[in-house]
């Protein structure tokens, strides 16, 4: 089976010849240490280093945050303060997410602030105010995602926070 195949048969509650394997993220200081020992390369044309070190450790599938949008920021809500107010050493993106920056400058997720319906309804209409990326952006996942599949990898494409997480409160 190649990924593909082995990754349906699983989610198709079928028996597929080994367990597929998957990685959420890949965080940047693994990829300049891998990068640096044994140098990136992509030769499946997946474009991104991240999709490239996992095809290369040998993994079936990685999420790539195809989720661009633009969004109006004069009417994104605003953080609670006993949110501020432990922020020391990260920052807030403008979807919501909290990132962590260590001393090189380089940041991680660690927590997002939508934790209760209450902030989940403030935040709804400021998710209704996100465009979708201009059609380059998508034909450029979809060359992403047909080299993947030419060279037995799934690059999962998620939609990105907030959205891909608003399903498990109840508003």
């Amino acid at each position: 089976m190649d990924a593909h195949e082995r990754i349906w048969s699983a989610l198709s509650l079928e028996v597929p010849d080994r367990v597929p394997t998957f990685c959420q993220h890949i965080e940047k200081p693994f990829l300049i240490r891998y990068d640096q020992k044994i140098e990136i390369k992509d030769d499946y044309g997946l474009y991104k280093p991240e999709l490239a070190i996992a095809k290369e450790l040998g993994l079936d599938s990685k999420w790539t945050h195809s989720g661009r949008y633009v969004a109006d920021q004069k009417n994104r809500p605003d953080i609670p303060e006993d949110i501020l107010e432990n922020l020391e050493g990260k920052r807030v993106s403008d979807d919501g997410h909290i990132y962590e920056i260590n001393e090189d400058g380089h940041s991680w997720y660690v927590d997002g602030i939508l934790k209760s319906p209450e902030l989940i309804r403030d935040w709804i209409s400021y998710i209704k105010t996100f465009e979708p990326a201009p059609d380059s952006h998508w034909d450029y996942y979809k060359e992403i995602w047909e080299n993947g599949l030419k060279g037995d990898f799934v690059p999962i494409p998620t939609a990105g926070g907030p959205t891909y997480n608003l399903g498990i409160y109840r508003a």
